[in-house]
């Protein structure tokens, strides 16, 4: 089986996330999903072909960095920060996929304290592809990649994609939560002298 670089499968993830969406934005109401388009990419025969050439294309509309870089500029500060969130991201949604892995099962079967585990690892793995640098098609991708493998690795999609939901609606709830609070003024401070008709 021929291995594929981290550029050539960062590149077939972002195509493919962004066929998924134009697909959906044609036919509403379907049920596309990232592991349907990857699945008729990877076909030995039929139409794969073209549409694996259509998934490159997309790609590379989107993704600008692809391009060469010259090496003197791949160890910037800024590049190097860049790589190191998206290990951070990348090690986040593989501790999920683990979780889902050994708790998943009593989870689904109503364990409080896996169900705790397993929402804590989404929301941490959400968490982190949302605060990794690129685009929101490249983010997007990442969702899909992290919803696509907790599935798989549960013998219960359901319950899981119903944990996803949950996890995301919290991490949203909890950073609007915090952004409101810098907004909140501060309550007057009261003294012994305070006269209230004033």
């Amino acid at each position: 089986m021929e291995m594929l670089s981290i550029r050539e499968a960062s590149r077939f993830v972002i195509g493919a996330a962004i066929m998924r969406d134009m697909a959906i934005q044609n036919s509403p109401g379907t049920n596309i999903t990232f592991a349907n388009v990857a699945e008729a990419a990877l076909r030995p025969a039929g139409d794969s072909g073209s549409l694996r050439s259509s998934i490159e294309r997309l790609a590379d509309q989107e993704a600008s960095w692809f391009r060469s870089t010259p090496p003197h500029t791949l160890a910037t500060d800024r590049v190097m920060h860049t790589r190191q969130q998206e290990l951070h991201t990348l090690n986040s949604l593989s501790l999920a996929v683990m979780a889902t892995l050994e708790h998943s099962q009593s989870a689904s079967a109503g364990d409080p304290t896996a169900q705790h585990v397993l929402q804590e690892s989404f929301q941490k793995a959400i968490q982190a592809i949302d605060e990794m640098p690129g685009s929101t098609t490249e983010r997007r991708g990442f969702l899909h990649m992290l919803k696509a493998q907790t599935m798989e690795a549960s013998s219960d999609a359901a319950y899981i994609d119903s944990a996803l939901d949950a996890a995301q609606r919290s991490y949203l709830d909890q950073m609007m939560t915090e952004r409101l609070s810098a907004y909140q003024p501060a309550s007057p401070s009261r003294t012994d002298d305070h006269d209230p008709s004033f």
